[in-house]
């Protein structure tokens, strides 16, 4: 049997003890220090993927896009009176990084969408690996961000 490692612990302000955990930027760090005797069956929660300006993910897409759960808090200006229109909520799916093996809940941006569903109809795109560029904008007042998709296939 393994022997569990030692945290060190933090005093907190009402006095008690906490540990100090080592920070999990990744899901793939939550599989790192699983006990001898175990394996990892399958990740519950997964970390958002927004591909920003002037980057690129190699993604297959695993499931087909949907519409979250999660809506937006009501929200106000700056005056404090007058309420926000919330945001629609986030297409979203599941996908991985085929470059690193990250499993993320990539927030699926409409151009990439409108994209995915006019050229793979009936959700055709799942399992297909596709690289996924965010061009950046071409004009300052431009409102969408442009997109570079290209499908991938094994050589």
């Amino acid at each position: 049997m393994a022997k569990a490692k030692k945290v060190s612990k933090t005093e907190t302000p009402s006095g008690g003890q906490t540990p100090n955990l080592p920070a999990l930027s990744s899901g793939a760090q939550m599989t790192k220090d699983i006990p001898e005797g175990y394996k990892a069956k399958r990740a519950i929660t997964l970390p958002s993927l927004s591909i920003k300006p002037e980057t690129f993910y190699n993604l297959r897409i695993e499931d087909a896009m949907r519409i979250s759960t999660v809506r937006d808090k009501p929200a106000f200006e700056a005056d404090g009176k007058t309420k926000k229109k919330p945001r629609d909520p986030a297409t979203i799916c599941t996908a991985t990084d085929v470059t690193t093996g990250e499993q993320y809940t990539y927030l699926v941006n409409s151009v990439v969408q409108e994209n995915l569903r006019r050229d793979f109809p009936n959700d055709t795109y799942v399992g297909k690996v596709f690289k996924i560029a965010n061009m950046g904008k071409r004009q300052e007042n431009q409102k969408y961000y442009d997109f570079s998709i290209i499908e991938l296939e094994a050589s």
